[in-house]
Parts: C-alpha cells; structure tokens; sequence
C-alpha cells in the first residue's frame, strides 16, 4: 500500500522563519500571525518560546520532535501531534531542524493521491476475488432485484437495479467486462450477502460505511493545504477519526489480498508460471535464471 511508505518527511513544511534575537519585534509578530508561540533557531536543535512577550530559548527535546524517517502511521507521530503545543512538532534529523509539521499537513495532496491509488487497487482486487470465485455481471443484478424487495433500503435498489438494467440492455451485457461497471459500495454489499456467499466478510456495517465515506473523500477531494484551501483535519478530533479509517482501510485491503493469494485458482495460476518458468531454466541454464530475476 503507498500510504504504508510515506514518513513524516514527505509532508514536512521547510519553509521556515527563524528567530533572531535582533529582530525579537519581528518575531513576535509573526507568533501572532501565525497564532504560535515559538520560532526555531538556525542551526542546532533549538528554538525560542514566547512567554509574555518575551522569547527563552529552549532545547528541542523527544516531546517536542519527530524524525522525518517515521511513518505517518506510527502511534508515536499520531500522539506527539496530538499533545504538542498547537498541534506543531519540529522534524530533527540527529540534531539539525529540518522543519515542523502539523496536524493539517495531512491534508497534503501527497496523502490524498496515496490513498486514492490503494483505493484503486482495492477495487480492482475486490472485482477480481469475485471474478475468482465466478461471480459476473448477471450475479450482481439478481442480488440487486433481491434487494428490492428487502427492508427499508428495498426503494434504493430498485432505483439502482433499474439503472444499471438499462445500462447493460444498451451496451449489451455479453460484451461488458465482468463486474466493472458496479461501484464499490455494490461489491461490498454484495460480498458480503447470502448471494454473495460471504466471499469477503465484514465484520459490522459502521466500518463498510467507514471504507465507503474514506473512499468517496479521497476520490472527490478537490482543495488541499498545497492549494492554502480550508483543511478537514485541524484538530485532534478529527486527527483520530481519520487514523481510525485509516486502520480500518488498512485492514480490509490486507484480507483482501490475503483471500486473493490463498484462493485456489490464483495458487494454480501461479504452480503453472512457476513451473513454466523452471523447465526453461532447465533446458536454458543457467543463462535463463538471469532473465527471470533481473
């Protein structure tokens, strides 16, 4: 998963203003702009904190830092963002300052488009476990008619089974790949059914409306702290709230792929390549095993 690889570093502001004791004045003024009370100093791991009007200098400390090499992910980053003095946390690499980061930073563009290409490939995994255990089109619009005459959501399915009824009576339904043209919460719903046969359980309906809301955030976001738009995550509140998605994305993209590689076909897909493969080597050693690993 992208979202997995990205540290702290990689949404770091570095454009700093510093301190100087000359321009103490200054400083102040941009505290109040800014609505924070320290500035860091050039140089060592220091920074100046306002108290009344006046700056002291004091040494960055494990409290108040982070290292650009921790994943965004870490408990450690997610809890010193939290505690930290209006949400800010300086980035030490050894003892050079290498910026701050803060809670809004996670509205950079760079988490949004990471999310967005595991979205994808969830997607397209979630389609293909179902194309594994021979599920098609015809599957989805019979468990959509079920639908329909089922509790309070039945008026929603029959909206949705006439929609993409029609659809397929336009395009001609033999000649659709299988299962594409269904949005995500309808393989969800789906997997998850007695038709479906349960093929990718979740266990309660807040976290598939969770993977959903995540997914239509990521998907339509338009403004992000790199365009100086209104942020979403500017408090702790909402800080956790996303980490939990997070999590609970995370966990689902991992069955995912677990219930992928375990199937039985994708196992014979893979003896058959692995097998081809080798019997070249055989009648080609040992100049073949370079073309496969390299």
């Amino acid at each position: 998963m992208k979202i997995k690889s990205l540290t702290v570093g990689d949404i770091t502001s570095q454009n700093l203003l510093y301190y100087e004791a000359s321009c103490e004045k200054e400083c102040l003024r941009v505290c109040d702009y800014l609505n924070i009370d320290f500035l860091p100093l050039i140089g060592l791991a220091q920074y100046a904190e306002r108290e009344r009007n006046v700056f002291k200098i004091k040494p960055i400390d494990e409290n108040t830092s982070i290292s650009p090499f921790v994943s965004i992910l870490d408990q450690q980053f997610r809890s010193r963002l939290i505690i930290a003095k209006h949400n800010v946390v300086f980035v030490v690499d050894g003892k050079i300052t290498k910026g701050v980061v803060h809670i809004s930073d996670l509205n950079r563009n760079g988490i949004t488009q990471a999310i967005q290409q595991d979205y994808l490939l969830f997607e397209r995994n979630l389609r293909h476990l179902l194309q594994l255990n021979e599920f098609t089109n015809r599957d989805l619009l019979d468990f959509m008619e079920s639908m329909t005459q089922k509790g309070n959501s039945k008026e929603y399915w029959r909206g949705q089974f006439d929609s993409y009824s029609s659809i397929f009576k336009k395009k001609n339904i033999e000649h659709q790949s299988d299962l594409q043209l269904f949005n995500l919460s309808h393989l969800l719903e789906f997997g998850i059914s007695e038709l479906g046969r349960n093929v990718f359980p979740i266990s309660t309906s807040g976290e598939k409306k969770s993977l959903i809301d995540l997914r239509n955030k990521v998907m339509h976001a338009k403004d992000s702290i790199d365009l100086s738009n209104a942020y979403e995550i500017q408090t702790a509140q909402q800080l956790n709230k996303f980490y939990e998605a997070l999590e609970i994305f995370i966990k689902y993209h991992e069955l995912l792929e677990e219930k992928i590689c375990s199937h039985d076909k994708h196992c014979r897909a893979i003896v058959l390549d692995n097998t081809s493969k080798l019997k070249i080597i055989g009648d080609h050693y040992p100049n073949a095993i370079e073309y496969f690993i390299r």
